[in-house]
């Protein structure tokens, strides 16, 4: 029980530390921050999780330790989820912000929109390209990296695993 503790203490330090971190450190309120963040914490989690089990191995230890790191996998979800949601772009937060500002023509609000999702996918671009995950040639055709085709084929893999529906 103690273990569990002093998870949920860990659990609680890390959310208020990245909070903290997001508003002092720049590099914490980007993507890329963010969720180096939650993978390092993760990854120590998991091997205190580990210590804890391999030291007096026991089937309460763990589940214990189980119980802890699915915590963790759902709060760090939830976090990344509202954090992304809170990002400038989100399309459903600007438009209720919009709204609550004032009534809006329905044609100005949806051409508003229209711009806002530009937007998103020039940033989405330049974050592939910036990433090394997409180049671009000199004629302006784009094509997937050597790591992006690699991580295409690790997303085609995931996706077939999962029987999902194939959009784009």
């Amino acid at each position: 029980m103690g273990f569990i503790i002093g998870v949920l203490i860990y659990l609680a330090t890390l959310v208020a530390s990245a909070l903290v971190a997001s508003r002092l450190h720049a590099s914490f309120s980007t993507e890329r921050g963010i969720l180096q963040l939650h993978v390092a914490s993760f990854a120590a989690l998991s091997i205190v999780s580990l210590i804890y089990v391999l030291h007096s191995p026991s089937e309460a230890r763990a589940a214990s330790a189980l119980a802890a790191i699915a915590a963790y996998s759902i709060l760090s979800i939830s976090f990344l989820e509202i954090w992304s949601l809170t990002q400038q772009g989100g399309y459903s937060l600007q438009m209720i912000l919009a709204l609550a500002r004032q009534p809006q023509d329905l044609r100005r609000f949806t051409a508003q929109f229209v711009a806002v999702g530009e937007r998103k996918r020039e940033d989405r671009l330049a974050a592939l390209l910036n990433a090394g995950l997409v180049v671009r040639e000199g004629d302006g055709t784009l094509r997937l990296a050597r790591k992006g085709r690699v991580i295409a084929r690790v997303l085609r893999l995931l996706l077939s695993g999962a029987n999902l529906p194939r959009h784009g």
